[in-house]
């Protein structure tokens, strides 16, 4: 007897020290704001009436079964507001009548409409998630106070060695491309010859006689009148005159008039023509100023680069030139490596290393968080681009006609609480696409009713593609592992 009242004692401080020892597990390895959030949610999720509303799609758009549905309260946090039940299709036309089980039937689901966000799969939608103007302005701000810290440093470590580096490799590439370049003379000499006949005789030669010559003459003749007249005043006819006499009857070998017009030149046309050299500038930059201005020269000038760079022949034989000249050069490669393996080179990048790492550690975790916290646009990013989750959800927007707030203000539900409670299973939108004879978890919804929800109430509210594709808002909460959804109701409950 004494044995049995001592195992049902052990047994009764066993069940009692296991809700004690889950609780204080609880309270320390969990947030109690997590805990909290959990608990209103799930309280809300069993108390909370929900219905089937109806939406219809005015283009048509790619609608998933179960696809996600959010609204932003009144602080703008996303909140849960429910998921798609039915079409189960992929491909939904225009027209197609959608049907969302929403958390909470009081919701206002008449006095707006539903935007469709799928985010594209490339690099430009990664660096609209992760480079906010937040993230960049930080990333700047990090750069600047490294400048402004190690910038004398670095100049000081690595200026003599680029120096020294490009005054080793400029001999080698001056071979290499010049070499490159005379192994491709027939192929250039082609080109040449080809734009020669398209591009200078066709084009270029009648726009001088048209459009430059004209301009030239005319900017032109105002100063080249003003000199002439300057080395009239400073030439002697009579000096030149029994020269002419001279070299013609007496001496001809002595060339006296060619030695006088050398005389002119350096004494008096050479200091004229040196006293014009601004001049000169002016003149050039008013005929420049001018042509720039003319539709028909810059339209000529366009359309001829835009030919040459448009044309593959050339891109590949630079590519080529290039290639055999710097990038795929062994002779080139090699003395690339013996620059940086150098040991002067190496010690001074050590010693730049061990001083920048702490700004290159800051901008990983200003990019991609810490060992504690990953960044959240680098989970969405990941979420998005490696695991196929968050491809696509729908947003719930006030129309203009009833931007008004206060009806999402009249609600507790809607003033900034959740009114959605946790997740119910399956609403992943990478779950798989259903045939209308499938089920998962769920019947698909066919208007008749919804789980311990009401019927579907007014007209469907349309669904049109977001103009903007914002962020994802699954990260708003962490979706609770314990999930609950009601049992189905009785079909024709209401």
């Amino acid at each position: 007897m004494s044995r049995f009242r001592g195992t049902t004692f052990v047994g009764l401080m066993i069940w009692v020290a296991l809700p004690i020892l889950a609780w204080v597990a609880l309270r320390t390895l969990a947030p109690t704001d997590a805990l909290w959030a959990g608990s209103q949610r799930l309280w809300q999720q069993w108390w909370t009436r929900s219905a089937i509303r109806e939406a219809r799609l005015e283009q048509p758009l790619i609608i998933n079964f179960r696809d996600p549905v959010f609204y932003f309260d009144r602080d703008g946090r996303p909140q849960r507001l429910g998921h798609v039940t039915n079409p189960p299709q992929l491909w939904a036309p225009a027209g197609t009548t959608l049907q969302v089980h929403v958390y909470q039937a009081d919701f206002p689901w008449q006095q707006g409409r539903l935007e469709l966000h799928r985010p594209a799969r490339n690099l430009a939608r990664v660096a609209e998630v992760m480079m906010t103007d937040e993230r960049i302005a930080r990333l700047n701000a990090i750069l600047l106070t490294a400048r402004q810290q190690h910038e004398h440093e670095i100049l000081a470590e690595l200026g003599p060695l680029f120096r020294q580096a490009v005054a080793d490799l400029r001999p080698v590439l001056e071979e290499e491309l010049r070499g490159a370049v005379e192994r491709h003379r027939p192929r250039l000499d082609r080109l040449s010859d080809k734009y020669h006949a398209k591009i200078v005789n066709q084009r270029l030669v009648p726009l001088v006689k048209t459009e430059i010559l004209p301009v030239v003459q005319r900017q032109a003749t105002p100063l080249l009148e003003r000199i002439g007249s300057e080395l009239w005043q400073k030439v002697s006819l009579w000096r030149f005159a029994w020269r002419y006499v001279y070299d013609g009857s007496v001496a001809p070998t002595d060339r006296l008039v060619n030695r006088e017009w050398n005389r002119f030149v350096q004494q008096h046309a050479m200091p004229i023509l040196e006293s014009h050299t601004q001049d000169f500038v002016d003149l050039q930059t008013a005929i420049v100023r001018e042509l720039a201005a003319n539709p028909l020269v810059t339209q000529a000038i366009r359309d001829s680069l835009g030919e040459v760079l448009d044309d593959e022949e050339v891109w590949g034989v630079v590519r080529s030139i290039l290639a055999e000249g710097i990038t795929e050069n062994p002779r080139v490669e090699q003395s690339m490596r013996q620059v940086l393996q150098a040991p002067r080179f190496q010690q001074s990048l050590q010693r730049l290393s061990e001083r920048l790492e702490p700004y290159a550690v800051l901008i990983g975790q200003e990019m991609f968080g810490t060992p504690e916290k990953v960044n959240e646009e680098f989970a969405l990013v990941l979420r998005h681009m490696i695991l196929n989750k968050d491809q696509q959800w729908l947003v719930w927007v006030p129309e203009p006609q009833a931007n008004d707030t206060d009806s999402l203000a009249g609600s507790d539900s809607l003033a900034g609480t959740d009114p959605t409670g946790t997740d119910p299973v399956g609403t992943d939108p990478t779950d798989p696409v259903l045939s209308s004879g499938e089920t998962s978890g769920e019947r698909p919804a066919s208007g008749g009713g919804a789980s311990r929800g009401a019927a579907s109430e007014g007209a469907p509210i349309p669904v049109r593609a977001a103009t903007e594709i914002g962020q994802p808002p699954f990260f708003v909460e962490s979706e609770s592992e314990l999930r609950f959804e009601p049992a189905p109701a009785p079909r024709g409950a209401s």
